[in-house]
């Protein structure tokens, strides 16, 4: 079921901030959330979602935007739950006579426009969730770029802050916001999956996971004091999380480094027993093929990290 926009946040000004629901009705859980900036002169979403949900989201971005007639698709990273619907929403837009523009890490931007090694890759740590999420297209529309670490983007009153965060992906970046009632941070993946509901919070460290530009990407975030961080899944949370998130990536890089030998079922216990947020997260969202999956790819990144480190 589809999930109607909701309002996140809105300033004085003007400027309001929706979460919009982009997960393929083939997921078991609304697990892929975009957020739609509204401004006076122009439209922003942050991430476009899979391809299998494209249509949906432009539906909603055309019921949100009529006042405007610029949307940019600001992309996190180009992974199939985050990028992967961005060829197909540009054209879907573009049809509806806005005019787009979409902008990538510039490690991301030739995998949009032939997204042959991106599918491919995607299908090996995957597996069968990758066709859930939908096969990409190639982006052959005008209007996709590749952005700078501290470019802006300006919406009208609203300014977009683009911060490149490596990590979780090379390709990964983040967005800042700042409005009179505080900052928010658009994380993507770059730190962690938090759900509203229960409190909890886990990684997204799947393979290939690099540690210390990670945390040195937590760092950069942090310098930004946000009163609020909206990861792409599941919903937004308190900012103080960044400094949680480094704690919790720490421990699980420790728990998983002293049992080199540990089956992912032993990990998992390990994990939950010294950690409780991903506790919480786990407890209440673990019937969820998707929150396994999470679980599982996220130590499988770290011990491959680990794994490589030794070498």
């Amino acid at each position: 079921m589809t999930l109607p926009p909701v309002i996140f946040a809105e300033s004085g000004l003007g400027t309001r901030i929706y979460i919009v629901d982009a997960s393929p009705w083939l997921l078991d859980i609304d697990f892929i959330k975009t957020y739609l900036v509204k401004d006076r002169l122009a439209c922003a979403l942050i991430d476009s979602g899979p391809s299998n949900a494209a249509s949906q989201v432009a539906g909603m971005v055309t019921s949100l935007c009529r006042s405007t007639n610029k949307v940019y698709i600001v992309l996190t990273h180009i992974h199939l739950d985050h990028g992967g619907g961005a060829a197909r929403l540009a054209e879907y837009l573009a049809q509806r006579g806005f005019s787009v523009e979409t902008l990538v890490h510039p490690r991301g931007e030739r995998h949009l426009r032939d997204p042959t090694k991106l599918w491919a890759a995607s299908q090996q740590v995957l597996g069968e969730r990758a066709q859930e999420f939908g096969e990409p297209v190639p982006y052959t529309m005008y209007g996709l770029r590749s952005t700078s670490d501290g470019e802006q983007v300006e919406l009208g009153e609203a300014v977009l802050e683009i911060i490149h965060t490596p990590g979780h992906a090379s390709h990964h970046q983040s967005i800042a916001l700042e409005l009179p009632v505080g900052t928010i941070m658009f994380t993507g993946d770059s730190a962690g999956i938090y759900d509203p509901l229960s409190g909890g919070l886990v990684p997204t460290t799947p393979p290939p996971f690099r540690l210390e530009p990670f945390l040195q990407s937590l760092e950069k975030m942090k310098k930004y004091s946000p009163e609020w961080i909206a990861p792409t899944h599941l919903g937004p949370g308190p900012g103080a999380l960044l400094e949680k998130h480094e704690e919790q990536v720490r421990l699980w890089v420790k728990i998983i480094g002293d049992e080199p030998g540990s089956d992912m079922g032993e990990l998992i216990k390990k994990i939950l027993e010294a950690d409780p947020f991903a506790k919480r997260l786990y407890e209440n969202l673990s019937w969820s093929k998707q929150i396994r999956g999470v679980f599982m790819d996220s130590i499988e990144g770290i011990r491959l990290f680990l794994q490589e480190k030794k070498k």
